[in-house]
């Protein structure tokens, strides 16, 4: 006896049962695949972190070579403990591995990227920076020509920033951006990326390293997974300096 249409159908649908077995099952693969993708995804942050921190630990090398010193970084944090946060980040990092020239009682860096007022550099760092040592001064044989010691920065590792006078400087950057709900890097005094990416400059200290004496320390700070993951050049692997 042939079965009915009606037979047919319920013999090849899925029972209430059958459905919900299913959906528990997509529901266990969703809870293991999905923390395997943000573990890849911190992984990746950590891995272009350290990528980045590498590129600028070649071009520090090659100004320590070429000029016989290493790039200054801002004296203020040595003074003032409470604002070496600021300080380590307000670095003129960007100005001294891209190069400036000098002319016209200004300082344009060689990538015409952003110009500078003489007069306006101690404004624009806090007083902490006076001028760019990495700069070509005026047209004759009177000083090197400037280099540029990071012909391949990409967007992302660097941004234009503003202080409460109007002064414009540029700051190294890590791709890898604070969350927007992250303390602003320069609180009170700079602000943030017209896009409003949350910026998070290189802290660099050649000043008075603590972790690298005679040498300098070089460090970005990575929120990931709620962690605070600190990427630097006296440690191989991040170091976390903070979880809540």
């Amino acid at each position: 006896m042939k079965a009915t249409l009606t037979q047919r159908i319920r013999s090849s649908a899925f029972t209430l049962v059958e459905l919900m077995i299913v959906i528990g099952i997509i529901a266990v693969l969703a809870a293991m695949i999905f923390p395997a993708f943000s573990r890849i995804k911190q992984r990746n942050y950590m891995v272009k972190a350290k990528a980045e921190l590498q590129q600028l630990e070649v071009a520090i090398g090659s100004y320590k070579t070429r000029q016989g010193f290493l790039p200054p970084s801002n004296p203020l944090a040595a003074f003032f403990p409470a604002d070496r946060r600021k300080y380590f980040a307000l670095n003129p990092l960007f100005f001294e591995l891209k190069g400036t020239k000098l002319a016209a009682n200004s300082y344009q860096s060689l990538d015409n990227l952003v110009t500078l007022a003489n007069a306006d550099v101690a404004t624009a760092f806090d007083n902490g920076i006076t001028g760019f040592m990495n700069s070509t001064r005026g047209g004759g044989d009177e000083s090197a020509p400037a280099q540029d010691y990071l012909r391949d920065l990409k967007p992302g590792q660097f941004c234009i920033v503003s202080n409460v006078a109007g002064r414009r400087i540029v700051l190294l950057t890590c791709s890898v951006d604070l969350p927007k709900d992250a303390t602003s890097p320069l609180p009170g005094w700079y602000s943030a990326m017209p896009d409003g990416r949350n910026f998070n400059p290189w802290r660099y200290n050649s000043s008075s390293p603590t972790n690298n004496p005679g040498h300098y320390d070089l460090w970005v700070d990575l929120i990931v997974g709620g962690k605070t993951n600190r990427i630097s050049n006296w440690s191989s692997k991040p170091q976390i300096v903070y979880d809540p």
